[in-house]
C-alpha cells in the first residue's frame, strides 16, 4: 500500500516535531530564566570533637559549601528532643556556627542539617555530633598541709582568735603551722563528669600580690598536690627583688583552681599559710623559767622540755658556774652558745657535756641543780633530724639561781607561852631566859630576838631585836 503525505500532512509533521524540540528545551529552561538547582549543601562539624565536654553554653562551629548558597543550618537534639535547647546560628560565607545553651546536664546526640534555598539536602548535608554537657564544677572536698611524717594541717585564716596570728613557733602544739624547709599542700576534688587539666596553686602576699605560681606536682587529677621547697620562696622572692627574713613570718593567701573539661571552673581562695625559716630550728624550754632566770633550790629537779618540727637527734648539756661561763669565748650568751655549738658540730669538747640521744620530735629531761647556792648557766645545744638536707642546730643557756627560799620555822622551848619567865638577877638588872631551836633544810645561821613588853609598838620590837648565833648540829639551837 502507497502512503502519500499530502501538503497538510507534512504540515502538521513538522509543527509537531517543533512542538517536541521546544517542549524538551523548556523542561531544562523555564522561561528562559534561572536553572533548577537540584544540588544538596555539604556541611563538616570542625569543633568540638565528637564525645568532648561542654558546658551550659557552648559553641559548635563548622564549614558549609553549596554550588549556590547554604541558607538555614538546623541543630536538633535527637536523643533528648524536650531539652530546652535553644540556639542561634550564624553563616559567615562557607563557615558556620551555632551558640547553644542547655538546660539540663548529660550526654546529647546532636543532628547538624544544611541545606539551600530549594530544601536540598543529602547525606553530605546532614551530620552528627555526641557530646557530654556538664554544667557543676569540680568540688574541693578537703585541702590540707602535709609536712611529711604522717603531720598533716588544715589552712587558716590568718587573723582572729583561730587565725595563724594567734599561733606561737614556739609551743608544740602549733609547730605544724609555721612552714620552713619544704611542705606539700594537698586537695581532694569530687567532680561528676571528668577532669583532664592540672590545678593551678597560687600564693599571695600581703598586700594581694600574686608572689608565686604552681601547677599540680601529683598524677592524679581528682587529688592535686602541690611541694613548695624553700628555693622556690627564695626565688620567688629574688624575682620581686626582695629576700626572707628568717626570723620573720610571712602570711601568703592560698588559691587553687581546678578546671573540669566541660570549662567548669572552681576556686579556693579563702585560706592561709606561714612561711616562718627560724620554725625548723629545736625549741627548748623550761616551765620553770620565769622572767628569763630558773630560780630553785639545791638539788632540786629542773625539767626541759625540747622539741622540733621534723625530729630530734643529738641534745648535749652542760651546768656552768657563772665564772666559768664568763670566761668562754664570746661576748654574750649567744655568742658562747655559738662557739660551744661549733666546737661540737667539729667534735670537740663532747665529753665534758651530758649527751642524749632523741627518738621522735619531742623530749623532757631533767637537770638537777647544783648542791650550793649561787648563780650558774645550763647550755644546752640540740640539732634535728631530716629525711633529707642538713641538720639545723638549735642552743639555750639558762640563767639559773640557786637559794634557799625555804623560811626556817622556829620552835621556843622557854619559856611556856602564857607562863610567866623564871627571873634571874644580873649586873645589869633582872634577865630571863629564852630557850629553843630552828628548823631549816640548809640550816640555820643566824636568830633574832626581842622582848616586847606590853603595850610597847612594832617599832620598839624592831629596835629591841637582838642577834644570837645558834650552835648544836645544823646550827639549829639557841
Amino acid at each position: 500500500m502507497n502512503t502519500v503525505t499530502t501538503h497538510k500532512q507534512k504540515f502538521w509533521r513538522i509543527a509537531l516535531q517543533w512542538v517536541i524540540t521546544a517542549g524538551a528545551m523548556f523542561a531544562c529552561n523555564i522561561g528562559m530564566g534561572d536553572i533548577v538547582d537540584l544540588e544538596a549543601p555539604t556541611i563538616t562539624i570542625t569543633s568540638p570533637t565528637n564525645l568532648s565536654y561542654v558546658g551550659k553554653k557552648f559553641t559548635i562551629t563548622g564549614t558549609c559549601t553549596d554550588n549556590v548558597k547554604v541558607t538555614d543550618i538546623e541543630v536538633t537534639p535527637i536523643a533528648q528532643p524536650n531539652a530546652g535547647l535553644s540556639y542561634t546560628v550564624s553563616i559567615q560565607g562557607e563557615t558556620w556556627s551555632a551558640e547553644i545553651e542547655l538546660e539540663s546536664e548529660g550526654e546529647y546526640t546532636f543532628r547538624i542539617i544544611a541545606s539551600d534555598r530549594n530544601r536540598n539536602t543529602s547525606a553530605n548535608s546532614i551530620k552528627q555530633i555526641m557530646l557530654l554537657v556538664d554544667f557543676d564544677p569540680p568540688v574541693f572536698k578537703n585541702i590540707e598541709i602535709d609536712r611529711g611524717g604522717g603531720h598533716t594541717v588544715p589552712l587558716l585564716p590568718m587573723e582572729g582568735e583561730e587565725g595563724l596570728e594567734a599561733l606561737n613557733a614556739d609551743e608544740y602544739a602549733d609547730i605544724d603551722y609555721f612552714q620552713n624547709e619544704s611542705f606539700k599542700i594537698k586537695a581532694d576534688m569530687a567532680e561528676n563528669m571528668s577532669i583532664q587539666q592540672k590545678a593551678a596553686l597560687e600564693l599571695y602576699d600581703e598586700e594581694g600580690n600574686l608572689f608565686l605560681s604552681k601547677l599540680q606536682t601529683s598524677s592524679s587529677l581528682f587529688a592535686p598536690e602541690w611541694e613548695i621547697t624553700a628555693d622556690d620562696v627564695n626565688t620567688a622572692a629574688a624575682a620581686k627583688n626582695t629576700t626572707i627574713n628568717p626570723a620573720e613570718k610571712r602570711y601568703f593567701k592560698v588559691k587553687i583552681t581546678s578546671t573540669d573539661d566541660a570549662g567548669n571552673q572552681a576556686q579556693n581562695e579563702f585560706w592561709h599559710l606561714c612561711w616562718h625559716p627560724d620554725a625548723d630550728k629545736p625549741r627548748i624550754t623550761s616551765a620553770f623559767e620565769s622572767d628569763g632566770v630558773i630560780i630553785t633550790a639545791k638539788e632540786s629537779p629542773i625539767p626541759v622540755y625540747i622539741f622540733d618540727d621534723d625530729n630530734l637527734d643529738q641534745i648535749y648539756y652542760k651546768m656552768y658556774s657563772e665564772s666559768e661561763w664568763n670566761v668562754l669565748a664570746g661576748e654574750s650568751d649567744d655568742g658562747k652558745l655559738a662557739s660551744l655549738a661549733n666546737l661540737l658540730a667539729g667534735g670537740s669538747a663532747v665529753d665534758s657535756f651530758t649527751t642524749y640521744s632523741a627518738n621522735g620530735r619531742e623530749t623532757t629531761m631533767t637537770v638537777i641543780s647544783p648542791a650550793e647556792n649561787g648563780d650558774f648557766r645550763i647550755a644546752f645545744l640540740a640539732k634535728d633530724k631530716k629525711t633529707s638536707g642538713g641538720t639545723v642546730w638549735s642552743q639555750k643557756a639558762f640563767r639559773l639561781t640557786v637559794t634557799d627560799d625555804i623560811a626556817p620555822i622556829i620552835m621556843v622551848d622557854e619559856p611556856v607561852e602564857n607562863e610567866t619567865p623564871v627571873l634571874r638577877a644580873s649586873s645589869g638588872g633582872l634577865v630571863f631566859d629564852i630557850k629553843g631551836y630552828s628548823i631549816d633544810k640548809a640550816g640555820t645561821t643566824a636568830v633574832a630576838l626581842a622582848y616586847v613588853p606590853n603595850g610597847k609598838s612594832v617599832e620598839d620590837a624592831e629596835n629591841a631585836l637582838k642577834t644570837v648565833s645558834p650552835h648544836g648540829g645544823g646550827g639549829g639551837v639557841f
